[in-house]
């Protein structure tokens, strides 16, 4: 009984979660979009009739203006709208202070990276086992080994995938994106399940922490590749 109201707690945590990341990107979304209509010369109560449409927002009168953001951004998502004294549009300005994905990203490559290298070390027989592959061995024998050097590829390949995708390079297209990072988020949502399970109490330490960090990172990378 506590093992299922253990797993469906983590469950709950997990669609919380998610669900809090789609309405940061619906809120941004939306407060951006909305921003951009409106064009010099447009009245306030076109403005307002506008803005009364939105379903993640908020604005309130700031100084000759209006002020539009969201809640659901941590207000880091803002559109000033600047009003002439006969109630007119004379410009509206988008600013985001934080962006959600471009900071998930970071994390999620160097760490991805870091474990890449973790593993090339591992594949090259250092004895760091214990860390890794259940912790059943301290020098891995040859065939895990190689499943490090796999490991290695695949993350490195990933890293480079998660910084494409949030525009910081254009090595891989994106449809690579849309494959390489789904998969990568399900396979560290693997990894945070085996983690757990470990009989090692030093993989337990460093990796749970990982690949919990990994999971949390690609899925924010992977809602905004396909937003």
């Amino acid at each position: 009984m506590r093992k299922w109201i253990k797993f469906l707690g983590i469950v709950s945590v997990f669609l919380i979660y998610t669900a809090g990341i789609f309405y940061w990107f619906e809120a941004e979304k939306e407060v951006r979009v909305l921003c951009s209509i409106f064009a010099e010369g447009k009245s306030v109560e076109m403005v307002r009739k506008t803005l009364d449409t939105g379903n993640l927002l908020n604005y309130s009168d700031k100084d000759k203006g209006i002020t539009v953001n969201s809640i659901y951004t941590l207000n880091s998502a803002e559109c000033t709208i600047s009003l002439s004294e006969s109630t007119a549009v004379i410009e509206s300005v988008y600013r985001q202070s934080f962006r959600l994905e471009i900071a998930a990203g970071i994390v999620a490559a160097v760490t991805t990276f870091l474990l890449a290298g973790f593993q090339l070390l591992l594949s090259f027989g250092l004895p760091w086992g214990e860390f890794a592959w259940g912790g059943f061995h301290k020098e891995l024998p040859k065939s895990l080994r190689m499943g490090s050097f796999v490991s290695f590829v695949l993350l490195t390949v990933g890293g480079f995938s998660v910084l494409s995708s949030i525009g910081f390079m254009e090595l891989i297209s994106s449809l690579g994106n849309r494959i390489i990072i789904p998969l990568l988020t399900l396979l560290f949502m693997g990894s945070v399940a085996g983690n757990f399970n470990s009989k090692s109490e030093k993989e337990k330490m460093i990796m749970i922490p990982v690949s919990i960090i990994l999971f949390c990172t690609y899925i924010i990378v992977c809602i905004n590749v396909f937003g």
